[in-house]
């Protein structure tokens, strides 16, 4: 930043950091930051291929449903999980599982938007296509048996839905 511009206070008080941002420091914060910091980088890797085998577990099944995976095969978060099922509109699917799976029909900014997703768009799927799209998110806290319920339930009601 150029000297002659001086950006406004986060907060007020005894002009520490040149009366950008007075009071003394979050000590117990900066020290659990970096205990934070530690823990996620030694199980990051084992948390990426548990989230992988799950997703790939996941995936799978729905396949053998007719369920398309949007997006690449493996260049791409092993978290997160997005496919669609051609003519089962995504709604449908989170409407009869909400109250016991949280997936949705976009990213998790954006659950309230009924606009396809311009990041599946960007993806080169139609702008149809969009509206059977899934996400589902996997978090470090979720168990093998959650997976399984998951999968059961989703598959299920992909199934019910195709006899409407």
């Amino acid at each position: 930043v150029k000297p002659r511009v001086k950006p406004d206070g986060l907060f007020y008080g005894g002009g520490q950091e040149r009366n950008i941002r007075s009071g003394t420091l979050n000590v117990p914060g900066i020290v659990g930051f970096g205990k934070a910091m530690e823990i996620a980088v030694s199980e990051m890797n084992s948390e990426n291929k548990k989230f992988k085998e799950w997703t790939e577990i996941m995936l799978k099944e729905f396949e053998k449903i007719g369920g398309k995976l949007n997006g690449h095969r493996t260049k791409r978060l092993t978290h997160n999980l997005n496919v669609y099922f051609p003519g089962i509109e995504s709604k449908a699917i989170i409407n009869s599982v909400s109250k016991e799976i949280a997936i949705s029909a976009g990213s998790a900014c954006t659950t309230e938007m009924v606009e396809p997703s311009h990041v599946l768009l960007a993806l080169g799927l139609d702008e149809d296509v969009t509206h059977y799209a899934i996400r589902i998110g996997i978090g470090r806290f979720n168990g093998q048996k959650e997976i399984e319920f998951s999968l059961e339930k989703i598959c299920s009601i992909i199934e019910s839905l195709k006899k409407i």
